[in-house]
């Protein structure tokens, strides 16, 4: 049996019967699988890369720093409607809505890079 439920499945332990179910229903299921994510609309789940790297320049200049000192963890949540909260310097919480919605982005960036380098 399988020995080590974090370790790698090896399939030679398994019982015949399971083996033959996981081989005969690998394929279809994974072609279910590739047709449903690829058909459902796209979301945003991180912070665009040209408007981190603008909000992340103008944090630097704004506060004196070298652009490598900018450091900052923003936390995508899946929550509905356009939403943000500075959970403490330098951590920001925001709804995946907040990403895709230019100016949000923006704000939601600049604070979580300004926060640690705040007065």
């Amino acid at each position: 049996m399988i020995r080590s439920p974090t370790g790698p499945l090896d399939y030679d332990e398994l019982p015949p019967a399971l083996r033959e179910a996981a081989v005969t229903t690998w394929g279809p299921g994974n072609v279910w699988t590739t047709r449903h994510v690829l058909d459902r609309p796209r979301t945003p789940t991180e912070l665009p890369r040209q408007v981190a790297a603008d909000a992340a320049a103008a944090v630097a200049f704004d506060h004196h720093i070298p652009l490598d000192a900018v450091r900052g963890v923003l936390f995508p949540l899946a929550v509905s409607g356009l939403w943000w909260a500075q959970w403490a310097p330098g951590v920001v919480l925001c709804s995946l809505d907040a990403l895709s919605d230019p100016p949000t982005a923006q704000a939601v960036a600049y604070t979580t890079f300004a926060g640690p380098h705040r007065p």
